[in-house]
């Protein structure tokens, strides 16, 4: 037996990098491939049969239902799709909002056919367990939606204590691996930051001219809410109040149009405010290069406090200076007018004053901060770093 085989599943859509998901499994991909492992991603929302090579020893793979379609079935297939490999093979589920397949998953693979398995955690599980995110719906005017709630509750509380017996969890943040290990759920657990491509130091120098638009980007889900995009916004209007002539250019999925367009309207930014549409991952990168500034300021949630947002990879390579908020990892790395800049979250004056002083002083700080990011993604998030750690971890190596 040689060779070592990586499969990596989940219910949404994680073919072709579509997704953040998707896009972080194909670094993940990438890293382990450059290491000696094959690596197969199946994603349950793909129907058809696909073997597509996106990279050298990488693989797309969906499969053909010869029955009906459900998550048992899908669990089948991978399993039988695990048998078919020649080497040791593990798998590793990356789970979204179907807790069903982690339980189905834990069962039948490890515990029933003896597979070794792993699970990548995330911030969701442990936001959809909080009491605080479920609305307080009256038992006797809404009794159905009130039992689905107490019902989606519970079984995210109840999913929350099964981690232990996968064979191992990977992190995405400090604060996430911190929150299982000091329960001690589970010693085995590796933490793996958000990752990026090797990015190519940039030969022009950027510049903002006085008086003309300073272009300012976001990509990600549009949620007016959870990406404090009403804060955003409120900066904005401030900002073109005293003169000065600011854009925005959203881009991704369209959640919140309606509040969107209301916020827009009641701050006089319906001109300024422009939606490019959900782009793919290729060009969106090249699409956010006419921005002057990038920004994620979201507020200190419980989701955002565990997580650690993977489109800050995408913002720190793009040769584009960023604000973001000070939430859950970003300050370990973020120093402020240095490799980035950086405010205190939930605070509109803040965000005003801040990109105020970006577009006074941007010929004079941009190139360096530009320059000190591409520094950090060599140092801490170039995918190749992280490729022997991954296999050691899932293969049980030890050096």
């Amino acid at each position: 037996m040689s060779g070592y085989n990586l499969i990596i599943y989940g219910y949404g859509d994680l073919l072709y990098s579509k997704s953040a998901g998707g896009n972080r499994i194909a670094k993940y991909a990438k890293a382990l491939a450059e290491v000696g492992c094959k690596i197969y991603i199946c994603s349950y929302s793909i129907e058809g049969s696909i073997y597509d090579e996106f990279y050298e020893n990488c693989w797309y793979v969906s499969f053909e239902y010869k029955k009906k379609k459900n998550i048992y079935n899908f669990i089948k297939n991978i399993y039988g799709f695990s048998k078919s490999l020649e080497g040791k093979t593990v798998l590793l589920l990356y789970p979204l909002n179907k807790i069903l397949m982690e339980w189905m998953s834990l069962l039948y693979l490890k515990y029933y056919k003896k597979k070794r398995l792993f699970i990548e955690v995330n911030e969701v599980r442990i936001y959809y367990k909080d009491w605080s995110v479920f609305r307080m719906i009256p038992l006797k005017d809404y009794p159905i939606i009130f039992i689905k709630f107490l019902y989606s509750k519970i079984a995210y509380y109840v999913t929350d204590y099964i981690y232990p017996y996968f064979d191992g969890m990977i992190f995405i943040s400090k604060n996430i691996e911190y929150y299982y290990k000091s329960k001690q759920r589970n010693a085995n657990g590796l933490r793996i930051p958000i990752l990026c491509e090797s990015v190519i130091p940039q030969k022009s120098s950027l510049a903002y001219e006085k008086h003309s638009s300073f272009y300012i980007g976001f990509s990600g889900q549009i949620r007016i809410k959870k990406e404090n995009l009403d804060l955003l916004l409120n900066a904005l209007h401030r900002l073109c109040v005293d003169g000065y002539k600011v854009v925005l250019n959203l881009y991704g999925p369209m959640i919140d149009k309606m509040e969107l367009d209301k916020l827009t309207s009641q701050y006089d930014l319906i001109n300024q405010v422009i939606y490019n549409g959900d782009l793919c991952y290729e060009k969106l990168k090249k699409e956010i290069k006419i921005n002057n500034l990038m920004v994620l300021v979201r507020g200190n949630t419980k989701q955002n406090y565990y997580g650690f947002s993977t489109k800050l990879s995408d913002y720190l390579s793009s040769g584009i200076p960023l604000l973001v908020t000070s939430v859950s990892d970003i300050p370990l790395f973020i120093e402020d007018s240095e490799n980035g800049f950086i405010i205190e979250p939930d605070n509109a004056d803040l965000i005003y004053l801040k990109i105020k002083y970006i577009i006074d002083n941007y010929n004079n700080l941009s190139n360096i901060v530009v320059k000190n990011a591409f520094k950090l993604v060599e140092s801490d998030f170039l995918y190749s770093k992280y490729g022997e750690k991954i296999k050691q971890f899932l293969f049980g190596f030890h050096k």
